[in-house]
């Protein structure tokens, strides 16, 4: 009777936690540079368990991802940005440093 009270609590310790994470994001247009950007803070996520896609007919940028804290809890990014209309959609550039995910596009000329 002792095991299986033992085995009922394991149980309940070992439960993996899902968790939602919700980013800051902070947006920056340069007019002297002719580029639109936004950065967001993402402590404790790695490169290679980050995805980008670009929807060119929706013009939305989703950002996926996930990390875990090596016992039984993951923490799961899914992030949604919608691209101005004075952004060019080929040439993107993403770049991973200090935690912080920069996304940067060039705008039309005028």
């Amino acid at each position: 009777m002792s095991s299986q009270i033992v085995n009922q609590d394991w149980r309940n310790v070992v439960t993996q936690q899902n968790q939602q994470f919700f980013p800051s994001i902070t947006f920056e247009e340069s007019e002297e540079k002719n580029k639109w950007s936004f950065s967001m803070k993402l402590p404790g996520f790695s490169k290679d368990r980050l995805r980008i896609n670009l929807n060119t007919r929706t013009r939305i940028i989703v950002v996926t991802g996930q990390k875990s804290d090596g016992l039984f809890n993951i923490t799961r990014l899914n992030e949604r940005v919608t691209i101005k209309e004075d952004c060019l959609l080929e040439g993107v550039q993403a770049k991973l440093s200090n935690d912080t995910l920069i996304v940067t596009f060039e705008k039309e000329k005028k």
